[in-house]
């Protein structure tokens, strides 16, 4: 059975772990090893992790005891009417069972008055993820070439209105 709570601090190294699992599941064959290893080292620190787990829009699945996934927002400092969805990631071996609808309905519950759309990033490639943001009724808006560690990479950027 799927438990959605709040992050604590103490879920930091399983965040992290969650994170490295599928940046590999997801990216591998169209991002270098040595990029997704920069990602998880830069972007997954446990110190800064279990500082931004104090963030009211970042919860976690937990599946028998073990955290199986994590969701991350926080509203927008350029619009304070759009929340921003920076990460849902969920351990490979749980895609496909209702756990990831389960924390984005988690984020929707707990929306603050005033927010009038979700919007988010997701990587060209990652069909896995793009699939699952149409399926949910989140719209492509625009898309950028960016650079991930130096690697040029094609972010779409996608939105829900609320």
């Amino acid at each position: 059975m799927v438990r959605i709570r709040e992050a604590k601090k103490s879920d930091a190294e399983e965040i992290r772990s969650v994170a490295e699992k599928t940046w590999y599941a997801t990216y591998d064959g169209f991002i270098s090893h040595e990029t997704i290893e920069t990602v998880i080292e830069k972007w997954y620190k446990v110190t800064d992790l279990k500082q931004q787990v104090e963030d009211p829009y970042f919860f976690v699945a937990v599946v028998e005891g073990d955290v199986a996934g994590f969701v991350h927002a926080t509203i927008s400092k350029e619009d304070k009417e759009v929340l921003e969805l920076h990460r849902i990631y969920l351990d490979p071996d749980y895609w496909g069972q209702g756990v990831g609808s389960k924390l984005l309905q988690k984020v929707l519950e707990s929306v603050d008055k005033g927010i009038d759309r979700i919007a988010l990033e997701v990587l060209q490639g990652n069909e896995v993820g793009r699939g699952f943001y149409v399926s949910k009724d989140f719209e492509e808006v625009e898309r950028e070439s960016v650079e991930l560690f130096g690697e040029p990479v094609t972010q779409i950027v996608m939105e829900k209105k609320l």
